[in-house]
């Protein structure tokens, strides 16, 4: 079963990575299904759209997985 909980972003990363903090604890999070082009100017178009709408906002994550050390989450 999925890991489902309530947590703070406090850093985009790119266009489909986040940290989120819950509590003291500080995770990495990809967003599960969500591709981004490498070049710019999409990359940085992605990542300032993420950024506008997520940052500082409180958001529910229901993980999906692990990669590369991340939590790959919807």
């Amino acid at each position: 079963m999925a890991s489902i909980f309530r947590a703070k972003v406090v850093e985009v990363i790119d266009g489909r990575t986040l940290v989120v903090e819950q509590g003291e604890e500080k995770r990495t999070v990809r967003l599960w299904g969500v591709f981004v082009p490498p070049a710019k100017p999409a990359h940085d178009q992605a990542r300032d759209f993420v950024k506008n709408a997520l940052a500082g906002q409180l958001v529910r994550v229901e993980e999906k997985g692990r990669e590369g050390g991340q939590t790959v989450a919807i």
